[in-house]
């Protein structure tokens, strides 16, 4: 009996230049998603690692206020009420070679660090700011975050009219959940250890609202922020005028009029006498 000859089911010829580049597109695709889910990984990691540093931080400024009947840290270039010196020891930070930008030795005499004697902890792992050193390389600076102005400070000459909180009973005016203690500031802005609120345009006028001081936003377009009560959160920026790339440099006082970011900080950094 004759048998008929079987049929293979792929062809003898191989791989089309159509099958290839299939192939192709299908491992780059592959490679794309996996490189993103692990951006998205990093980022989640350097957000949560950021909120767990304020975290620690509130728990020192609410130790340290324990300690000291009630009053909050000096904030500012002031010395603070009585003998209280500067929180983070008036380290101004710019982008030089100076020590005091990434020595964390420069942390030590700010009347916190008993309380938070970690220098990670007084650094957002998603903050990108370098220095450049002779003979020592590149070194991150040694501070990220800023405290609320009105807080633990004299009354702020930019902003007559609101109230500054020197204890944290006084915070209770405001209500200590809703007040912001600390957060973390751009790169580009942070200098000495105050997040600078212009309150001009809070409730009138808001085309006279500007960024003194700009928050982060290097948490995909977010800041965390810590609030009185030690509470965390992380707000998204609307606007992009509050989101300026990172750049070595320094960016102040710029007027940003009608821009809700800047009302919704300013509603969580003081009220009106």
């Amino acid at each position: 009996m004759k048998i008929a000859p079987s049929h293979r089911c792929c062809s003898n010829h191989g791989f089309t230049r159509a099958d290839l580049a299939a192939a192709v597109t299908g491992v780059c695709l592959l490679a794309g998603l996996a490189l993103t889910t692990a951006g998205t990984h990093r980022q989640a990691a350097q957000t949560e690692g950021c909120r767990a540093n304020l975290r620690r931080l509130s728990q020192a400024f609410n130790l340290f206020a324990l300690d000291h009947r009630d009053v909050f840290p000096g904030n500012r270039f002031s010395s603070g009420i009585g003998n209280l010196t500067n929180w983070c020891d008036r380290v101004f930070l710019d982008f030089t070679a100076t020590p005091r930008n990434w020595d964390p030795s420069g942390l030590t005499n700010g009347v916190l660090w008993p309380y938070a004697a970690n220098a990670d902890i007084w650094h957002c792992p998603g903050d990108p700011s370098i220095v450049s050193v002779p003979n020592v390389g590149e070194r991150r600076r040694i501070r990220s975050y800023s405290m609320n102005s009105h807080i633990g400070s004299p009354a702020d000459p930019f902003s007559s009219g609101y109230r500054t909180f020197s204890k944290i009973s006084e915070v209770s005016l405001m209500g200590a959940e809703k007040a912001f203690l600390i957060l973390d500031e751009h790169p580009s802005s942070i200098n000495d250890g105050t997040l600078y609120v212009d309150m001009s345009g809070f409730r009138k006028q808001p085309s006279s609202r500007q960024w003194l001081d700009y928050p982060g936003s290097h948490h995909l377009g977010a800041a965390n922020l810590s609030f009185a009560d030690g509470h965390v959160e992380t707000w998204s920026w609307r606007d992009a005028r509050t989101k300026p790339a990172y750049r070595p440099g320094t960016i102040l006082n710029v007027p940003s009029p009608n821009n809700p970011d800047i009302y919704r900080l300013q509603s969580a950094t003081t009220i009106s006498y």
